[in-house]
């Protein structure tokens, strides 16, 4: 049952989360701690893996423009246009249940 409401949240909602309207509106950058979807064209958006931003590099102009993230206990290196914002740190007031994030809560306790 949990797992079926996972999958039509993921479905429905995080088509939603994906937008994002260029120059229009002014958007949240990205902060160390966010937790974040990394796109990938080759996978359903449901197989997206979970990650969580451990380092910001913003642009010429202060906005961020790439990230590190930490997934599945490897850190890469990835452009803000191809994340999907999830929740910042202040919402994860629990320890994560979300696949994937377990890896980085344990990274973390290893550090």
């Amino acid at each position: 049952m949990q797992q079926d409401l996972w999958q039509i949240w993921q479905a429905s909602h995080v088509q939603s989360l994906e937008a994002r309207h260029k120059w229009l509106t002014k958007e949240r950058d990205f902060q160390v701690g966010d937790i974040v979807y990394l796109k990938d064209k080759s996978l359903n958006t449901r197989s997206w893996p979970l990650a969580k931003i451990t380092a910001i590099f913003p642009g010429d102009d202060g906005h961020v423009r790439a990230v590190d993230v930490l997934c599945r206990g490897n850190t890469y290196h990835r452009p803000s246009h191809k994340l999907v914002f999830l929740f910042d740190k202040d919402q994860l007031s629990a320890p994560p249940v979300c696949s994937g994030l377990e890896d980085v809560s344990e990274q973390e306790k290893n550090q």
